[in-house]
């Protein structure tokens, strides 16, 4: 039977004008992670990585300490599937409309103009309300003319089944993703049809996580989920 290690990228530069970038604590936990796959001395037949830049800084620095030690990891090979949702896009977007429409919304933002030291709390707030309802397609918004999150588990379902029919049979996967891809993805191995459930995963998908997956033809089975071996309390984020 064959497995893919699904990772979620390292800690990115959350509040910088670009997003996605790992910050300089992120680029160490990549290091970690990496220390931690040479020392155990992880073997993959191939690498998958979405096309964000935090992903792909996440592998290069994974892969950096593979070639300081001599050991071989494969190239990467970029998978648009693997891309996170565009559920912050859409928010940016909907913004006003969600100021307007929903009370608990513009009393979030009116604590944040009186408390400016509670803008990250009441930003995750805004988020979480916007991600839980726009996943279950509960919003009474114009939305704009971007990927759903209906669409978004399609791409990511076939993008799994690219990785599962391209890599052959008794092969050790590794594929650099994002927190979303990664609940869509249990969503899609554990047959969950309650998409609220799937998208509170997301929340819990700590950076630089392990979760592996065992495969077989067609068939996706849940071996470990949300690993962090290579951090200490004190190393664990998840944004």
């Amino acid at each position: 039977m064959s497995q893919i290690r699904f990772i979620r990228h390292a800690q990115a530069s959350f509040g910088k004008a670009n997003y996605d970038q790992l910050s300089d604590f992120g680029f160490e936990q990549s290091a970690l992670l990496g220390q931690h796959f040479v020392k155990i001395n992880q073997q993959f037949d191939h690498i998958y990585i979405g096309p964000l830049r935090r992903q792909r800084e996440t592998y290069e620095t994974v892969k950096a300490a593979y070639d300081k030690a001599g050991l071989h990891i494969p190239d990467a090979q970029v998978l648009d599937g693997l891309a996170e949702h565009r559920g912050p896009e859409v928010l940016r977007a909907v913004t006003p409309q969600l100021i307007e429409k929903y009370d608990n919304v513009k009393a979030w933002f009116e604590d944040t103009k009186k408390n400016p030291d509670q803008k990250i709390r009441n930003h995750f707030r805004v988020f979480n309300f916007f991600m839980m309802n726009w996943a279950t397609n509960n919003l009474d918004l114009e939305l704009p003319d971007h990927q759903d999150w209906q669409s978004f588990k399609a791409t990511v379902q076939s993008a799994v089944e690219q990785i599962m029919s391209d890599s052959g049979r008794g092969v050790t996967v590794g594929a650099f993703t994002s927190g979303g891809t990664i609940s869509a993805i249990m969503g899609y191995a554990l047959e969950m049809q309650n998409d609220a459930r799937i998208i509170e995963m997301n929340d819990s998908v700590i950076n630089t996580s392990i979760s592996d997956f065992k495969y077989s033809k067609d068939r996706l089975s849940v071996h470990q989920f949300n690993r962090v071996p290579h951090l200490s309390e004190e190393t664990i984020t998840y944004v």
